[in-house]
C-alpha cells in the first residue's frame, strides 16, 4: 500500500503542475482586451515566424515612441536608460537671463523680457537681436551676440551690459 502512494505521488504532482500551467495561461489570456491580445499575437508571430531573429525588446523600444507620438505632441516615452538623466534635468534649478527668444532668419531675436529678470535689469528691450547686441565669441568660439546668448552656466551669475 505504501509503495502505491510512492508511485502515485509524483504522477499526481506532475498532473497538478501541468494543469496549473494551462489554467494560468487561460486566465492570463482572458484578462487581455482584444487590442492587447492583437499586440501579443503580432509579437508572437514575429518571434516565431519572422525570417530573421528579432530582439523583441528592441522592437518595442523603437515602436513605443511612435505610438505615443501619434497621440499628441506632449506625450513621450522615456526609455529606462534615459530616465535618471531626464529626472535630474527636471529636478535641477533653472537659470537664465530672463528672456524668451526666437530664431528668425538665422538671427536670435528677443520676443519677451521677463519682468525683474537679469535682461531687464541691464536694459535689454524686447525686439533685441544678436546683431544689435555686443558682439563677442561664445564658449565655443561662435559670435552669437553678447550676454543674452551665453545660456550655459549656473543661475545667479551677474549680467553685464
Amino acid at each position: 500500500m505504501r509503495n502505491i502512494y510512492k508511485a502515485l505521488l509524483p504522477m499526481i504532482l506532475a498532473i497538478g503542475i501541468v494543469g496549473g500551467i494551462f489554467i494560468g495561461k487561460y486566465v492570463a489570456d482572458i484578462q487581455l482586451s482584444p487590442e492587447e491580445q492583437k499586440l501579443r499575437t503580432i509579437l508572437g508571430l514575429i518571434r516565431e515566424q519572422y525570417v530573421d531573429e528579432i530582439d523583441i525588446d528592441s522592437l518595442m523600444e523603437k515602436s513605443i515612441p511612435d505610438m505615443l507620438a501619434s497621440l499628441d505632441p506632449h506625450s513621450a516615452y522615456i526609455p529606462k536608460s534615459e530616465l535618471t538623466m531626464t529626472n535630474n534635468e527636471l529636478e535641477s534649478s533653472f537659470g537664465g537671463v530672463g528672456v524668451s527668444f526666437q530664431v528668425i532668419n538665422d538671427t536670435v531675436t528677443v520676443v519677451e523680457v521677463v519682468s525683474e529678470g537679469p535682461a531687464e535689469k541691464v536694459g535689454m528691450p524686447a525686439g533685441s537681436d544678436s546683431d544689435s547686441q555686443r558682439q563677442e565669441p561664445d564658449r565655443s568660439g561662435n559670435n552669437i551676440g553678447g550676454c543674452l546668448f551665453h545660456p550655459a552656466g549656473q543661475g545667479g551669475n551677474k549680467s553685464e551690459a
